[in-house]
């Protein structure tokens, strides 16, 4: 519970910054370079985790194999 509280407390932070961070901002780089800890702090908890970045193509769904209730976290920018 503690590695997400850390998660979410960064995420508010980063909410006020009205929108897309410039690439290759400081921000930008900042924001992309604590994603692997916040999905790491998810694996630590036992959560099964699916990253897929925004330019993957998916060839067939991959939903079929998700058995059972999920929540699901998606990124629009």
């Amino acid at each position: 519970e503690k590695a997400v509280a850390r998660a979410d407390s960064a995420n508010a932070e980063n909410e006020g910054m009205g929108g897309a961070l410039p690439y290759s901002s400081a921000a930008y780089k900042s924001l992309v370079n604590r994603r692997p800890r916040y999905i790491r702090a998810l694996l630590s908890l036992g959560v099964n985790v699916v990253y897929s970045d925004i330019d993957t193509v998916w060839m067939r769904s991959p939903f079929r194999g998700f058995i059972g209730n999920h929540t699901m976290w998606i990124q629009s920018d």
